[in-house]
């Protein structure tokens, strides 16, 4: 499964992945100011979901306290990941 949520592609801030051996990770950035991180489970089939806060155009810090999680999701299939993010855009 990739990080990429094509329904959300305008929200993409930043992707990457280095190398095989590094998890791909994207940044998804709403004009709330809340995003997501969204990284590849190294072991796993889904992905991992961190909702974050931005302090400035690029900058971000991991947020806990929203109505969405106050962890990190772990092991998201699409259909999750694409709730989540309609969640952190909805903020």
């Amino acid at each position: 499964m990739k990080t990429i949520a094509n329904e959300y592609k305008e929200y993409i801030l930043e992707h990457k992945k280095k190398n095989q051996f590094e998890s791909e990770q994207t940044i998804y950035r709403f004009k709330n100011g809340y995003g997501a991180s969204v990284i590849k489970e190294y072991m796993g089939p889904g992905v991992e979901l961190a909702v974050i806060q931005f302090t400035n155009d690029k900058n971000w810090e991991l947020e806990y306290s929203t109505s969405v999680t106050n962890d990190v999701l772990r092991n998201l299939t699409h259909e999750r990941l694409i709730e989540k993010l309609e969640e952190i855009k909805n903020l």
